[in-house]
């Protein structure tokens, strides 16, 4: 992570710093004006998630969630890459799957959160299974998106100087589109929290989500705010680590070169 911050540009630091200086002070001058209790100011609910923090209640729910969450994300990143890549390489692949790929994004899965249930119960398994569908497409079309944009000319370049068609993908097709497949793996990781959440709320209420609904059934306006701050938090984190990994492999890949 260090390595990646070093590179980036002072004046972007600065920039994204004095961004968020200003959404949290228009926070807490918002929070205090009392005009939504949904919305309470930003230092109380600093004060509220450090007073969690330290009790130790959040350790065990929060390694609940990010279990379920990762686990999502890892099944979502390995069967989102792999259908985007046959979509990307093969025509007729595209034009039989592609279809329902679209159906099925465009589907709000929190309808078929009652047959998720009756098939894979009201655990972990669920839980899992939900996080997948809000992960998974994002990485499929990225990557989809990444294997199409691979120029023609490298095609015929690999055929001649004799490059199989399978060694092609892994030498050209996979290298080319991994800056793609790594867009859609920051969004889904995010996505898996917010799926994670989901899944504790609606499914099985547990670790975080149960926490945020209990706060949330006893009006505990400022607690809820904190826990949802705290998941935005994880959902940072991650995003972050999947960036320094893209930039990681992106030095190896530079290196082998």
């Amino acid at each position: 992570m260090t390595a990646v911050l070093s590179k980036v540009s002072p004046g972007r630091l600065v920039r994204v710093a004095a961004a968020i200086v200003v959404f949290f002070v228009v926070w807490e001058a918002y929070g205090r004006t009392g005009k939504a209790l949904a919305v309470p100011p930003f230092t109380e609910v600093c004060s509220e998630l450090a007073g969690v923090l330290t009790s130790g209640d959040l350790l065990g729910p929060t390694l609940g969630t990010t279990a379920v969450a990762l686990s999502g994300f890892v099944i979502a990143g390995v069967l989102g890459s792999l259908l985007g890549l046959l979509i990307g390489l093969f025509p007729i692949f595209r034009e039989v799957v592609g279809p329902w790929v679209n159906a099925a994004y465009a589907t709000p899965m929190t309808m078929f959160i009652p047959i998720i249930g009756m098939y894979f119960g009201l655990g972990m398994g669920s839980q899992v299974f939900l996080v997948v569908t809000f992960c998974i497409f994002s990485v499929l079309m990225n990557t989809a998106e990444g294997v199409q944009a691979v120029p023609i000319q490298y095609y015929e370049l690999a055929k001649t100087i004799g490059v199989s068609k399978l060694a092609a993908v892994f030498r050209i097709v996979i290298p080319f589109a991994l800056p793609y497949v790594f867009v859609g793996l920051r969004i889904s990781v995010a996505s898996a929290f917010a799926g994670a959440i989901t899944a504790e709320l609606l499914l099985a209420t547990d670790d975080l989500g149960l926490m945020m609904m209990t706060a949330s059934g006893n009006f505990q306006f400022v607690k809820l705010a904190a826990l949802t701050f705290y998941v935005a938090l994880l959902g940072f984190v991650a995003v972050g680590l999947v960036y320094a990994l893209e930039r990681w492999v992106a030095g190896r890949l530079r290196a082998a070169a």
